[in-house]
């Protein structure tokens, strides 16, 4: 990630890029930016993002990133998007796959490398130097978060069937539930 940012040379394509990777913005939100939503604060910036389903969070900044969204804004005005096309308006889906594919093919990655691979990787990134999961919901919008280590890190005994076959349950011993215990505390046979 860091080189595939690092070596975009064009200043809007690289903001695009940081903050997409910074902030875990789906495409749909990048291109929906405009100044309005932003705003600064003592010790960087903040952008409120309207995501999927109708739904708003704010985003903080560092102030390197908060600098460099900055630069970019010359003389727009509040109604303006942040990122603009070359003819002014804001830039839609298919320019911001083209960017990121552009930087891909730059940093020497696969051409699978997509814009949503940048928020995936920022919650990767993220949920694995925090080593917990409760942050990434409200801050990525993400909703599957709280579910994903269950998806993500098998039950051993998922990890023994795949790594066993599928018949290895029937050579464990049988866990005895309340209903293989008799009234006088006798085990019923199995």
């Amino acid at each position: 990630m860091i080189r595939l940012i690092a070596l975009e040379p064009a200043p809007r394509n690289h903001a695009l890029l940081r903050l997409a990777y910074l902030a875990g913005l789906r495409i749909s939100e990048i291109c929906g930016l405009r100044w309005r939503d932003t705003k600064r604060r003592a010790t960087g910036g903040q952008i409120t993002v309207f995501g999927k389903g109708g739904k708003t969070r704010a985003v903080l900044l560092r102030a390197s990133m908060w600098r460099e969204l900055d630069t970019l804004r010359g003389a727009a005005v509040d109604d303006d998007p942040v990122f603009r096309s070359a003819k002014g308006g804001a830039l839609d889906p298919s320019q911001v796959h083209r960017v990121v594919k552009r930087a891909a093919a730059r940093a020497g990655l696969p051409n699978t490398v997509s814009a949503h691979y940048l928020r995936h990787a920022h919650v990767s990134t993220r949920s694995t130097a925090a080593r917990r999961r409760t942050w990434c919901r409200p801050r990525s919008g993400i909703a599957i978060c709280a579910r994903r280590r269950a998806t993500r890190m098998p039950s051993r005994a998922r990890a023994r069937q795949r790594t066993c076959g599928a018949d290895w349950a029937a050579d464990r011993p049988r866990r005895l539930s309340r209903s293989d215990w008799s009234g006088n505390t006798k085990m019923r046979p199995i």
